[in-house]
Formats: C-alpha cells, structure tokens, sequence
C-alpha cells in the first residue's frame, strides 16, 4: 500500500522540470522514509535519496539486490542497477561491507520531464523477517514440542497396554489400593479367586478381604509400606462364601492417577501351607520316634541287664562250696527264672520290632475256632490255679464249630498276652475269656479281670512299649511292659483295634472284633 501511494505521487510529479526544480525534487524525496532510487536507461544510477544512501551505508550504487535462493553466495557481481526486475519482490540488499539485509523492491519506469526512468523503492523488512524467523522457529519448537507429545502418548498408550496385558494374564492376583485401602484395580484373577464381580471389588476396602485377625494389621502395614516403599508378608483372605485362603503378599508403592498407591501381588499358599503342616507334622514324629528310639533303648537296657546281674549273682553264689544242697538247688531256680525272664524279654522286643517294622505279613488261613482254642484255654486254667483265681471261658456254642478265616498264630498270641496281663494283675476274683457271635459275619473276643484296675491317666498310655502304671512299679511287678503293646499290634495286623475299659479298684476289659466267620460247619 505504502509502494502504490508512492508510486501514485511520483506519477503527479512527472510533468516537472527535474532540471529546473531539482533541488525542491530532492529534498521532497529525502523525506520519504523509503529508500528512492532513479535508474537511467543507461543503468546509471541519477538519484539516491537519503533513506537509500543510509541502506547502502553511504555507498551509492554499491549496494547489490539478489533473490533470496542467491543469499548464501560468497560474490554477486550484478547490480540491481544493472539488471531491473519490474514488480515487487522480496529481495535481499547485498551491501559494501559483505551484509545482507532483506528488502521489499518495487521496480517500474516512470517518466519525468520526457524522460524515461527506472524507480526503484525498497523497504527494509529486517525486523519483519526477524519476527517471521522467530515465529518460523517457535512454531517448529512447538511442532517439535508436540511430535514429542504425541511419540511420549504413544509410548505411553502401548505402555498402558502392555501393562493391562500383564495386569490380567499373570498368574498371581494383582490388587492396586489407595493408601486408605480403598481398592482401584483389581485383575480378573483376584474377582475369580475370591468369588467377586469387578465392579464388587472395586466398592471395597482390602479390610473386606482380610480375616479377622489379619484385619487389624493394615494400618501398621501400610504405615511400614509408606516408609520402605516395599514389603512381603503372609496373610490370610476371605472368599466371598467366608472360605479362608492363606496367601503371600508382595506390595509395592506405585504412581497411579498422580497420586501414591499400594500395588499387590498375591498368591494363594494353600498347598505350601499343607507341606509345611505335614513336613512339622513329620518333624515332631521324628522326633518323637528318637525319643521313643532313646526311651526303648534304655528300657531295653533295663529289661536286658536287670535279669542278667541276677543270673550273674546268683552265679557266684552256686560258686561257694559252703553252700547246702537246698540253698545251691535254690539259686539254681532263680538262675533258671532270671534266664527264662530275659529270654522272654528279648523275644518280645524281637516281635515288637518286627511288628513295628510293618514287614510282618498276614497270612490268613481257615480253621475250626474250637479246636484252635482248646490249647490255648488248658494253659489259662493251670495259669490260673497257680495264681489262685477263677479262670471263666465264656462262648457261643454256635460258632464254636464255625470255621473261621484269619492268622491263627496272631489271634492266639494276642489272646495270650491280653489273658497274661490280666492274671498278672489280678489276686482274687476272675478271669474270663469271651468269644461271641457280633454282628453277622463278626467275632467279638474279650479278657475281662476283676484286678487292680488302671487309673484313666495310665489308660491313655497303657499300649506304648515298657509302660509301667503306678501300681506296678510301687508292687515291683514282673514284667517288661511289652505285652499289651505286642497284642494291639497283634490285633492291628488283624484288622481291627483294641478297646479298653477299666476302673481303678475294680478291674479292665480289653476287647475287639474281628470278621473272620466263613458260615460252614465241619461234618
């Protein structure tokens, strides 16, 4: 606009003598704050005014206009002078001391005074193509700025992503709380684990999930938590059905919605828990059993070493040749009884061990329940009247010619030991041995005393190996304390268990069943 004002009130002048009002023509130009050069036809320059002769810092016709493209050349030999480009254009002022500054050039011919005239006007546009070059270079910062935005976003949606993918394949149960324990995210795992919809989980509070005793402890641990930063506990969680689940916990403080958070990895400990119960469990049996190892061998040492300084005194004794008759035939008899006492002994631990070991094979075999018995029956009565009791066998005649299916040996020599201890404890009154029918296929045996009773104290231990009652060790009673425990492993072996009943003062019974009838007589 500037340039087409101009351009009109030179046109106005043109009817002037330039000759003849030169001066009164310079000095209206002079004023003119653009730059006004007039180029003769013959590409010399005619006037320059004062703004022009400033732009080309003092220099006329030194100064050389190129087009932008030619900028960065080290040399421009042509003069805007000598080459004129009618129109307007964005050109830069190449000057004498090697700068350039960029220029608006408005080229066209007038004429003055019948005179043909190139015009040149030129406008220095450095301050415009500053802000255009400032404006230019913010705008590719805040391109750049925003290119950064959109690759950070990106990395940062596949990151999200890549998470949400981990959050809900991993195996574990993934919980994210605030620091109150309000639950944000939980992955379909936890819902699955616990018997919870989503949008139920995300309404509630890890207290919710805790047991009872585990519930009071979230405060302290999210308190340890703040502080750490990093925590592994075990705890115990409640299904949606009250079912409890014992689980590890590894939690972590995380950054989530510009706020701290408590990201839990869970993992359910059930089968863990079970071996660890079951490795104590096996624990405490082994150690049970050495102690019981280091108790039986003692007792075994007992057993052993108290009927041999017997047979070895008594030994010496016979040894004396001032001895009687009597007296040598005397301690003969009680090196005969301490040796057959020790030879029991030491049978007994020999059966226990091989009961124990479970090596011991059932062999089964069918017999006649009456003729078994006969034996076993003679035995017990002359037991008895040494013992000077009743001795009562008490049976139904129906089974009695029953044949029966089971280890002969074994039911007898439970029998046995179960009627020895009962006359071992017994000094006035009966003994009675029941064999009945029970139950259809089933046998029921039973020793019943009326002794000395056991108290229910000892009731409780009377079939671990060497057990002694108080009655027992304050009479001196002879025994090694094996017998009920070899009939119970008997009767085990058998099939079946003992039952024991007794009452201080009064007497015991020990019974069992066995099912062993085959339902055929022998004719």
């Amino acid at each position: 606009m500037v340039f087409i004002k101009l351009n009109e009130e030179m046109m106005n002048m043109s009817g002037i003598n330039i000759k003849r009002d030169e001066k009164e023509f310079f000095a209206v130009m002079d004023e003119v704050p653009f730059a006004v050069v007039l180029i003769n036809m013959d590409h010399t320059i005619y006037f320059a005014n004062k703004a022009a002769t400033k732009l080309f810092k003092g220099q006329k016709g030194t100064g050389s206009l190129i087009n932008k493209t030619e900028r960065h050349q080290e040399a421009h030999t042509n003069s805007f002078v000598d080459n004129p480009v009618p129109g307007t254009t964005r050109r830069y002022l190449y000057r004498e001391d090697g700068s350039f500054i960029p220029v608006l050039n408005n080229t066209q011919t007038i004429t003055l005074n019948n005179t043909q005239y190139y015009l040149e006007l030129m406008v220095d546009i450095t301050n415009e193509e500053s802000r255009q070059e400032e404006l230019r270079r913010k705008t590719n910062e805040l391109r750049e700025i925003i290119d950064k935005k959109a690759i950070a976003e990106e990395k940062a949606r596949r990151e999200s992503e890549k998470f949400e993918m981990l959050f809900e394949e991993l195996s574990d149960a993934l919980i994210l709380h605030d620091l109150n324990g309000n639950i944000l995210k939980v992955n379909q795992k936890t819902c699955d684990r616990l018997g919870y919809t989503r949008e139920q989980m995300l309404s509630m509070n890890i207290a919710d999930i805790d047991n009872k005793a585990h519930r009071i402890r979230i405060r302290d641990r999210i308190a340890f938590l703040r502080e750490e930063k990093h925590m592994k506990f075990e705890s115990i969680h409640l299904t949606k059905n009250g079912e409890e689940i014992p689980v590890e916990i590894v939690s972590k403080v995380v950054e989530f919605d510009e706020q701290e958070a408590i990201l839990s990895s869970v993992r359910n400990i059930t089968v863990r828990k079970k071996y660890e119960y079951q490795l104590i469990k096996a624990k405490e049996k082994a150690e049970e059993s050495d102690r019981l190892k280091t108790e039986f061998l003692n007792n075994i040492s007992h057993q052993i070493r108290t009927p041999l300084n017997g047979i070895m005194g008594f030994s010496e004794l016979v040894g004396d040749e001032d001895l009687t008759s009597e007296q040598r035939s005397k301690y003969i008899q009680k090196i005969h009884e301490r040796g057959e006492r020790l030879l029991n002994t030491v049978n007994d631990i020999v059966e226990i061990a091989t009961l124990g070991s479970g090596s011991t094979e059932l062999i089964k075999e069918e017999f006649h329940l009456k003729e078994a018995l006969n034996d076993l029956v003679g035995k017990l009565k002359e037991k008895a009247d040494n013992n000077g009791v009743d001795f009562i066998f008490n049976y139904d005649d129906a089974i009695m010619d029953e044949k029966i299916e089971t280890d002969k040996p074994k039911l007898l020599k439970a029998l046995e030991h179960l009627t020895e201890n009962a006359f071992k404890y017994t000094y006035k009154g009966k003994v009675q041995l029941s064999v009945k029918s029970y139950n259809g296929e089933h046998i029921a045996f039973s020793v019943e005393d009326t002794g000395v009773g056991i108290s229910p104290q000892d009731l409780k231990a009377i079939f671990k190996p060497f057990h002694q009652t108080e009655y027992t060790i304050k009479q001196a009673i002879n025994g090694n304390g094996l017998g009920l425990t070899i009939a119970e492993k008997l009767v085990n072996c058998l099939g079946s268990n003992i039952e024991a009943e007794s009452r201080l003062g009064e007497g015991s019974k020990f019974s069992f069943t066995l099912k062993c009838l085959k339902n055929s007589k022998d004719n």
